[in-house]
Protein backbone atom coordinates (compact mmCIF):
# COMPACT_ATOMS: atom_id res chain seq x y z
CA UNK A 1 0.00 0.00 0.00
CA UNK A 2 2.67 2.18 0.97
CA UNK A 3 3.99 2.57 -3.16
CA UNK A 4 0.05 2.49 -4.87
CA UNK A 5 -2.08 5.37 -6.19
CA UNK A 6 -5.58 5.93 -4.96
CA UNK A 7 -7.65 2.90 -6.72
CA UNK A 8 -10.37 4.45 -8.35
CA UNK A 9 -13.66 3.33 -7.00
CA UNK A 10 -14.77 0.74 -9.59
CA UNK A 11 -11.29 -0.87 -8.62
CA UNK A 12 -12.55 -1.01 -5.36
CA UNK A 13 -15.71 -2.34 -5.35
CA UNK A 14 -14.02 -4.94 -8.03
CA UNK A 15 -11.39 -6.12 -4.69
CA UNK A 16 -13.79 -6.32 -2.47
CA UNK A 17 -16.10 -8.63 -4.61
CA UNK A 18 -13.10 -10.53 -5.21
CA UNK A 19 -12.41 -11.15 -1.63
CA UNK A 20 -15.98 -11.98 -0.51
CA UNK A 21 -16.08 -14.64 -3.42
CA UNK A 22 -12.74 -16.08 -2.49
CA UNK A 23 -13.07 -15.41 1.27
CA UNK A 24 -12.28 -19.02 2.14
CA UNK A 25 -9.17 -19.50 0.03
CA UNK A 26 -7.57 -16.31 1.51
CA UNK A 27 -8.14 -17.67 4.55
CA UNK A 28 -6.67 -21.07 3.92
CA UNK A 29 -3.20 -19.36 1.85
CA UNK A 30 -2.45 -15.79 3.84
CA UNK A 31 -0.69 -16.13 7.21
CA UNK A 32 -0.82 -13.01 8.04
CA UNK A 33 -0.47 -9.33 6.21
CA UNK A 34 1.12 -6.48 7.80
CA UNK A 35 0.44 -3.11 5.89
CA UNK A 36 2.23 -0.56 5.80
CA UNK A 37 0.76 3.04 5.43
CA UNK A 38 2.58 5.63 6.23
CA UNK A 39 -0.22 8.49 6.40
CA UNK A 40 -1.74 8.60 9.75
CA UNK A 41 -5.26 10.05 8.54
CA UNK A 42 -5.16 6.51 5.96
CA UNK A 43 -4.23 4.23 8.40
CA UNK A 44 -7.23 5.34 10.56
CA UNK A 45 -9.80 5.29 7.74
CA UNK A 46 -8.04 1.65 6.78
CA UNK A 47 -8.96 0.46 10.38
CA UNK A 48 -12.43 1.80 10.29
CA UNK A 49 -12.53 -0.24 7.22
CA UNK A 50 -11.45 -3.60 8.92
CA UNK A 51 -13.74 -2.80 12.17
CA UNK A 52 -16.61 -3.03 9.84
CA UNK A 53 -15.36 -5.53 7.25
CA UNK A 54 -12.67 -7.89 8.77
CA UNK A 55 -10.07 -9.52 6.33
CA UNK A 56 -10.63 -13.49 6.01
CA UNK A 57 -6.62 -13.60 7.47
CA UNK A 58 -4.72 -11.98 10.51
CA UNK A 59 -3.06 -8.51 9.98
CA UNK A 60 -1.11 -5.65 11.15
CA UNK A 61 -0.78 -1.88 10.51
CA UNK A 62 1.68 -0.07 10.62
CA UNK A 63 3.69 2.98 9.49
CA UNK A 64 7.09 1.92 8.46
CA UNK A 65 8.83 -0.72 6.73
CA UNK A 66 11.29 -1.24 9.67
CA UNK A 67 8.17 -1.54 12.19
CA UNK A 68 6.83 -4.20 8.94
CA UNK A 69 10.09 -5.96 9.17
CA UNK A 70 9.96 -6.71 13.15
CA UNK A 71 5.90 -8.49 12.77
CA UNK A 72 7.29 -10.55 9.89
CA UNK A 73 10.52 -11.28 12.30
CA UNK A 74 8.25 -12.54 15.40
CA UNK A 75 5.60 -14.08 13.75
CA UNK A 76 7.74 -15.52 11.43
CA UNK A 77 5.48 -14.73 8.97
CA UNK A 78 6.58 -15.62 4.95
CA UNK A 79 6.27 -13.29 2.77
Amino acid sequence: ATLSKNLRSELRIKQGKWIEQNRKLISEKVKHAVFVIPSLFVRVILKGIFALSKPPYPYTVVSTIDEAKKIIETKRVLV
